[in-house]
């Protein structure tokens, strides 16, 4: 279904038979140039379609994972809505900056998954903001490389991963998981 069928017969031998050179409505002389022209557009157009099509499905794992995030959000006082923030945010920057569309996706995932490792974190913990002795603190830190391993079975068309375990480097090198600094840094974290 909505697959076009085009006949194509040279010119040189519907002329040499009767019974062939009785045109239709739907029978078209055309040039070998216009013809490979049209098939072109066809073509174009057709990659388009399916561009389109991946952005729909972008757009709609996104709208997904934006749900499911939320909903884990919502047992936790102290970042409840903080992925949905910013994701907006990192839209935002991502406009304004020359990104390819491939990298501007990646990132916009890769935020709103980066705290899923909280998950594995102790709900006691997480709720506290402050007074964390070190092993406290370091039980914390674990969710960006456990975010990681939660979704490291999956492949992603997207380098989703790196900037979900490294979203809490700094550019000085004082952050977690690895202390990685300035450009050892993944774009996206």
């Amino acid at each position: 279904p909505g697959c076009r069928v085009v006949l194509v017969t040279s010119f040189a031998s519907v002329r040499q038979s009767p019974d062939l050179l009785q045109f239709d409505s739907d029978d078209f002389l055309i040039g070998a140039e216009a013809l490979l022209s049209g098939l072109e557009h066809q073509v174009s157009a057709a990659a388009s379609s399916r561009a389109d099509e991946g952005d729909r499905g972008f757009d709609a794992l996104l709208e997904t994972v934006d749900v499911l995030v939320g909903l884990i959000e919502l047992g936790d006082p102290h970042f409840r809505g903080s992925s949905h923030r910013l994701t907006r945010l990192v839209r935002a920057v991502a406009d304004e900056l020359p990104l390819p569309p491939e990298l501007g996706r990646e990132v916009v995932l890769a935020c709103l998954l980066k705290d899923i490792g909280k998950v594995t974190v102790d709900s006691t913990l997480a709720a506290r903001e402050t007074d964390l002795d070190r092993p406290q603190i370091e039980a914390m830190r674990e969710h960006a490389p456990a975010g990681a391993r939660l979704l490291e079975h999956i492949t992603f068309p997207w380098n989703v991963l790196p900037v979900i375990r490294h979203h809490h480097e700094r550019y000085d090198g004082s952050g977690y998981p690895d202390g990685l600094k300035g450009r050892e840094i993944p774009l996206g974290a």
